[in-house]
């Protein structure tokens, strides 16, 4: 009976990491989410360093022990955020290109996980769909590959928190003075990040 069991496991050993094999190491994690009015103030927000701490997952309130640096510019292309925490642990943050109309790019480490990550502004009627989308390539091996196909679930989650994050913290700057009349402010507030293809 033991024997059994143990080929058994041996087996499925075998088959997880031949197929590990064949899977590739490369990934791609994408979601969206949909933003009321133009992408103008959402350009401005993303391409800014500084705010990133106060609407995405990498800040002190998931993190007490984080300390961030910025060495150097904070905003538009070639500017970085440096992290640090007991949580969160190292990471970088390096805008490589910005353009206020379609959004902006950039190289992005954590810890040993190195992605090259897109936040896209498109149109949609009088509204933005804010893409956030990341790639990698984690290597050929059967660990890398299973690990590159789990990661869809884990950055996912991360990534539609941000999303969240953003949009929320876009709808307080963007907020229409008391008495204005308008339009309901909770027009897309209903839409959950959406997956990437």
């Amino acid at each position: 009976m033991v024997n059994k069991v143990a080929a058994g496991i041996g087996l499925f050993l075998a088959s997880a990491a031949l197929l590990g094999l064949l899977l590739p190491g490369t990934w791609q994690v994408e979601r969206s989410l949909v933003f009321r009015g133009p992408s103008a103030p959402m350009a401005a927000v993303v391409s800014d360093l500084h705010t990133w701490s106060q609407w995405s997952g990498w800040s002190t309130a998931a993190d007490p022990s984080l300390r961030l640096e910025y060495p150097g510019a904070t905003v538009g292309v070639g500017s970085v955020q440096r992290w640090q925490g007991d949580v969160l642990g190292a990471g970088l943050l390096r805008i490589t290109e910005s353009d206020a109309g379609s959004g902006i790019r950039f190289d992005l480490e954590r810890g040993r996980l190195a992605s090259r990550g897109q936040l896209l502004f498109e149109e949609a009627g009088q509204d933005t769909r804010v893409v956030w989308r990341e790639e990698g390539d984690l290597g050929r091996s059967p660990v890398a590959s299973w690990r590159a196909l789990m990661l869809d679930g884990s950055l996912g989650a991360e990534i539609e928190t941000n999303l969240s994050g953003l949009r929320k913290y876009i709808k307080e700057r963007t907020a229409r003075a008391p008495g204005e009349q308008g339009d309901d402010d909770s027009a897309g507030d209903d839409d959950s990040a959406q997956r990437g293809p």
